[in-house]
């Protein structure tokens, strides 16, 4: 990842990203993590109230560069009971960076 204006970012670089500071003091991003439907459907599927612990926002570039570290299949393992919502800031087709997520995997066996 790396900082800076989208103009001046490397070739080579695939995605990068914004400081939670940044995200924190910008009203958009701070309207749609509290809006109200959004958290009462969090506090539906969670059967609990919701608490927002992160704001984050990732910006994936065009690249000939193999995708490397979050931008392979993994799974995020943060909390027991938690919900993550994930918001496309630009337009996206299947071609053109589609999240991708294997179902049930949220399941937890015995």
């Amino acid at each position: 990842s790396t900082r800076g204006l989208l103009a001046d970012r490397p070739l080579n670089v695939r995605f990068g990203l914004w400081e939670q500071g940044v995200i924190s003091a910008c009203p958009a991003f701070c309207r749609a993590a509290f809006d109200q439907n959004l958290l009462r459907v969090a506090e539906a599927y969670l059967e609990a109230p919701p608490t927002v612990t992160i704001i984050t926002a990732w910006w994936s570039f065009p690249s000939t560069v193999a995708p490397r570290g979050m931008q392979h299949f993994h799974h995020d393992r943060d909390d027991f009971r938690m919900l993550k919502v994930f918001c496309y800031l630009t337009d996206v087709t299947r071609t053109s960076g589609p999240h991708e997520f294997v179902d049930e995997t949220h399941v937890s066996t015995p």
